[in-house]
């Protein structure tokens, strides 16, 4: 039995009656709190004052998109959405080793297991910055097999992202717009929108949606996230898929972070199994009767000619021979990676958090979180004003200067207000500079990636 049911969280309307909420904790210690006492305080994100705060604007929110709604600054942490577009893609090594793969099936369990991975970042609570119309966010590392990323606000009504990124041997896009629906002392956020990996050396599509998500206990209790659904991992190109089931978590944290699937070949046949948890690691194993295509068996291979004028019929017999024992050895290796991977995850969390952060806005940041808010004097010269790294509210928070922060964070919005209305005034439609809307294979509109971001870098850091 679940304990996360919708009709065990109490509504504002019957909070403002009883006074109360229902906090559910994933260990199972759920608890009626009156509104306005001090919680036990252990593990808790949000001070009281905070808390309060976020009581006094939500509790006219209920059944409401609260993407739309102003939030205190305390709330959210030194980063923003399009920050996040990008950390997710911390395990994009998956995408290395699926293009490496020979086999397709073996190809799509990786781009499976980073689908999964995806969530790994998506378990901090706080907040990140919502992009302002316009905005953008570059990344690039040539030493993660020259990966880029570009993101940019397309839409603020509603809210969308949209993102690409590649390698030297795939491509990752996505488009993503939040829906977000509060229910007392939870938030439902549903994604719409498809992400996308296209493999370079086999001209291979994968697309799939996203699960969704709830943050538990927003005004009172531990604050704590879901995932979970299913999903399928489809390669458009050949009729394979992925099929994953994200489990939601039940009493006392059973299921908490599971999850389970399946990769199935062109025909439905369960070839690899998928089990492990997405905010720790992933393993997979070949099921009983599962034979790798990488080529069709020894046995059931017809015989090559390999006569000629110059070989004799004992050269030809032994060279015959050297090719069985190739495809035998090449099968056996194959199978034994993936018993291997039975015992040995495919994926393993890559960072851990730091320790001992420098202040309460960067708890549970890892490293790699560091890295994608990093700006320095060089950077400063080339990024365009529009780039996350630049706002003056994520800058602020960063050191914990929550006065700053909360300034610079009004001027923001109202400056987006404002030029709203002036477009409003004109007459005019705003339009994305690095993407143009489109439409995909399955008729479903999309956020093209124009391609022209890194060409314009170049000519901004070669000025």
């Amino acid at each position: 039995m679940s304990a996360r049911k919708s009709n065990e969280i109490e509504t504002p309307a019957e909070l403002q009656k009883k006074g109360s909420l229902t906090t559910i904790s994933p260990d199972g210690k759920n608890e009626e709190v009156e509104v306005g006492e001090e919680t036990s305080g252990e593990g808790e994100e949000i001070s009281s004052e905070n808390r309060q705060g976020l009581l006094k604007v939500l509790s006219k929110a209920v059944g409401f998109d609260i993407t739309t709604i102003t939030l205190p600054v305390t709330v959210n942490e030194p980063a923003s959405f399009l920050m996040r577009l990008c950390e997710q893609l911390q395990s994009s090594d998956l995408l290395d080793k699926a293009a490496e793969c020979e086999d397709s099936i073996e190809r799509l369990s990786y781009v499976a297991v980073f689908a999964c991975t995806l969530y790994a970042v998506a378990e901090r609570t706080a907040k990140p910055f919502n992009p302002i119309l316009g905005e953008t966010y570059e990344y690039l590392n040539p030493e993660r097999n020259n990966f880029k990323f570009c993101a940019e606000q397309v839409s603020h009504h509603p809210p969308m992202a949209a993102c690409y990124a590649e390698s030297d041997t795939w491509k990752f896009w996505e488009a993503q717009r939040l829906k977000t629906k509060f229910t007392g002392n939870s938030l439902e956020a549903n994604v719409e929108g498809s992400n996308n990996v296209f493999i370079k050396g086999t001209n291979e599509h994968f697309k799939w949606v996203a699960v969704k998500t709830v943050v538990h206990n927003i005004i009172m209790g531990r604050l704590w996230i879901d995932h979970y659904g299913e999903f399928e991992v489809v390669n458009k190109s050949t009729g394979e898929k992925a099929k994953i089931r994200m489990k939601e978590c039940g009493w006392f944290s059973k299921n908490w972070h599971e999850l389970d699937g399946h990769v199935l070949d062109a025909n439905g046949k369960e070839c690899i199994q998928l089990v492990g948890k997405w905010n720790e690691s992933i393993f997979a194993k070949a099921l009983n009767g599962y034979v790798p295509q990488l080529n069709s068996s020894a046995e059931d291979s017809p015989d090559i000619d390999v006569m000629s004028p110059s070989k004799t019929k004992k050269d030809a017999k032994k060279e015959k021979k050297e090719k069985k024992n190739a495809l035998r050895k090449e099968k056996k290796d194959f199978k034994k990676a993936l018993r291997k991977n039975a015992d040995e995850p495919l994926w393993t969390l890559p960072y851990k958090p730091i320790e001992k952060p420098e202040n309460r806005f960067l708890s549970d940041w890892t490293p790699h979180s560091l890295e994608m808010t990093k700006v320095d004097a060089k950077m400063k010269a080339h990024l365009p004003p529009t780039d996350s790294r630049l706002r003056a509210d994520r800058a602020a928070l960063e050191v914990a200067d929550t006065k700053t922060a909360a300034a610079e964070k009004h001027i923001i919005e109202e400056r987006q207000r404002e030029e709203r209305r002036k477009r409003e005034k004109e007459n005019k439609e705003w339009t994305p500079k690095w993407f143009k809307l489109s439409k995909d294979s399955d008729g479903q509109d999309f956020w093209e990636f124009t391609g022209t971001y890194f060409e314009e870098r170049d000519k901004r850091i070669n000025a």
